[in-house]
């Protein structure tokens, strides 16, 4: 067997074959598995920084469209309480001649029955003025016997100027 000493016990060939497993390995490693990871994690790296890239152009744009996009909403605005206010003013000018159409024709409707009552109601003077000459002709004449017809109208007038007016 051998010394005690650590420095007898080392074996040169288990460490040269050892250190060339570990070489072998890595070499096997780097090429099967970290050249791809590698490559895998550049590529990611890449479309990030295009996908950051892209993302800050399109914040970019946005900021330069945001002052038209509110100009052209104001402008919109502004166009749609234009053509309210147009609307409600037409709309009360429509009301307004409705309105006005209707009182025209109301008043012509009232002219119109104020002249129909004014005619029935003299034709019924006019009629009870006759009724009451008749009336009175025949009193007369079969109390006095004969009488003026002239004095009869004249009294029957001045009854019924008292009377209807």
């Amino acid at each position: 067997m051998g010394s005690m000493n650590p420095l007898d016990q080392i074996q040169f060939p288990v460490i040269l074959a050892m250190m060339g497993i570990v070489a072998v390995t890595y070499f096997l490693l780097r090429r099967v598995f970290f050249s791809p990871y590698v490559a895998v994690i550049e590529e990611r790296e890449a479309r990030l920084e295009a996908a950051e890239s892209t993302i800050a152009e399109a914040e970019r744009i946005v900021a330069e469209a945001e002052p038209e996009a509110q100009r052209l909403v104001a402008e919109a605005r502004e166009k749609a309480d234009e053509l309210l206010r147009r609307t409600r003013e037409e709309d009360d000018a429509y009301r307004r001649q409705a309105v006005e159409a209707a009182m025209q024709e109301s008043s012509q409707t009232l002219e119109r029955g104020r002249a129909e009552v004014e005619s029935a109601r003299e034709a019924e003077v006019a009629s009870l003025r006759e009724q009451a000459i008749e009336c009175v002709t025949l009193a007369c004449d079969k109390l006095l016997g004969s009488c003026d017809p002239n004095a009869v109208a004249a009294a029957c007038d001045k009854l019924l100027a008292r009377r209807m007016y």
